[in-house]
């Protein structure tokens, strides 16, 4: 098996749209929240993560109470 060398994201098993799941290169599993920016043209950005993510500097430390909802 062969190991990213950068961070990536997958669709978490909850039906939220935004819910995904991120997993760093060495290994750390946490909850992501992506979302589409307003720009012309639109991209994603990575707003909030559960836990801190240096390969994603900008995201938000925080809880995902939409996923305790749920």
């Amino acid at each position: 098996m062969k190991a990213a060398t950068t961070t990536v994201l997958y669709p978490a098993a909850e039906a939220l749209p935004s819910s995904y799941r991120a997993v760093t290169p060495d290994g750390l599993l946490t909850r992501a929240r992506l979302e589409l920016s307003d720009d012309e043209p639109p991209l994603y950005e990575v707003t909030a993560v559960k836990t801190p993510v240096p390969q994603l500097p900008r995201a938000i430390v925080t809880r995902f109470a939409e996923i305790v909802r749920e």
